[in-house]
């Protein structure tokens, strides 16, 4: 399993990088993020459930910025604009929720 995390982990940072790229606004973020991984929009719930855990990550990864700068590590500048390290740290916790949603692993 410990042969996999870099490449879980480079999954991961893709999904925040396009998604921090798709769209200017949080809503349209998260949708993208959902039709990458799940072929599908997030219904309303899902939206608020996310929005929700976005603002508290967010929130938390500014506080204590040596956490965010964990979470985002080596990666500084990724694409055309400089990252915002709380907002990609708290953009890495929900690409890693996303990701490992039951719907995702076990496409039926």
């Amino acid at each position: 399993m410990t042969e996999l995390l870099p490449h879980l982990a480079t999954t991961d940072e893709l999904c925040v990088i396009r998604s921090l790229h798709s769209d200017p606004n949080l809503e349209g973020r998260i949708d993208f993020a959902f039709r990458v991984a799940l072929a599908r929009k997030p219904d309303d719930q899902e939206m608020q459930v996310v929005k929700t855990r976005y603002r508290l990550l967010l929130e938390r990864y500014r506080k204590d910025t040596d956490a965010a700068a964990k979470v985002v590590g080596a990666v500084k500048n990724l694409g055309p604009r400089k990252l915002d390290a709380a907002e990609h740290a708290a953009w890495t916790g929900l690409a890693n929720l996303i990701l490992n949603l039951d719907e995702t692993l076990t496409r039926e």
